[in-house]
């Protein structure tokens, strides 16, 4: 038998075979539940492109890309759910996809390199950081501004856009959010507006940092030194920076200035 006479009968055998086979349509509860699982593989993909551009730049994802992908995902479901009720929920299939995204990023995360915490360099009459008496060689002691080092701990940056807020230590975090067009706030931290707010979710707003008793802070200089008074830590991170480092100071500690040297004292 030639080639011709071969195909029209091997087209016969197999539209005559799938034609003895009825292939049911999904009812309505099971297209909800095909656009559910297809719009949560979706918003997993969102997510991961959202924080591969930030990987691409050395940054953290951008707030507001995550928000776009779960804005996407809510729509899809309401959409779903307009036509029937159908597995899963919103919330699991944002938990499912955010965990999925969460341990792809913890795969792919590289290890962490240990820094040394920085130590205050010790005087003659240096009796240790920690006993909450500002000595020579350190900056403060046990304050509420005080990191365990004995040195001033710089103010946070709050980052907020509609609804959504992340705060971390000056300056990488100012950096972060001006270059995600995220407009932040100096001396100020993320306070979540619910009990139900989760980290990293649109849930919480920027609160200025509470300030404290007026305390004296002095600049060394080369024979020379300068005093202020300052009462939160922008004040005190301006003084440290614009009014002592940037203008050829040396060193500054809390006290006052006794005539050419800085005099510790909390």
């Amino acid at each position: 038998m030639c080639r011709r006479s071969i195909l029209p009968t091997l087209m016969l055998v197999v539209t005559g075979g799938l034609g003895s086979v009825a292939l049911a349509a999904p009812d309505a509860g099971e297209r909800c539940r095909m656009v559910k699982l297809s719009a949560a593989g979706a918003h997993a993909r969102e997510l991961l492109r959202c924080h591969v551009r930030g990987i691409r730049v050395a940054l953290p994802a951008v707030p507001a890309c995550l928000a776009a992908a779960d804005a996407k995902l809510a729509r899809s479901f309401a959409r779903a759910e307009a036509r029937a009720t159908c597995p899963p929920s919103l919330a699991a299939a944002h938990a499912a996809s955010a965990g999925f995204v969460a341990e792809l990023l913890a795969v792919a995360a590289p290890t962490p390199v240990p820094t040394p915490s920085p130590t205050p360099s010790p005087s003659p009459m240096f009796t240790g950081c920690g006993n909450g008496v500002v000595e020579a060689g350190e900056q403060c002691d046990g304050q509420a501004y005080c990191a365990p080092s004995c040195t001033f701990a710089l103010p946070t940056v709050c980052c907020e856009s509609t609804g959504f807020c992340a705060d971390g230590p000056f300056p990488a975090t100012a950096d972060q959010c001006f270059l995600s067009g995220v407009p932040f706030t100096l001396g100020a931290a993320c306070e979540l507006i619910s009990p139900d707010c989760e980290p990293a979710h649109a849930c919480g707003i920027c609160v200025p940092e509470a300030t404290f008793p007026v305390t004296s802070v002095c600049c060394q200089h080369a024979a020379s030194c300068t005093d202020d008074t300052i009462e939160d830590t922008v004040e005190l991170w301006r003084f440290v920076f614009q009014g002592c480092l940037q203008v050829g100071g040396s060193s500054v500690t809390l006290g006052t200035c006794g005539g050419a040297a800085c005099v510790p004292g909390g």
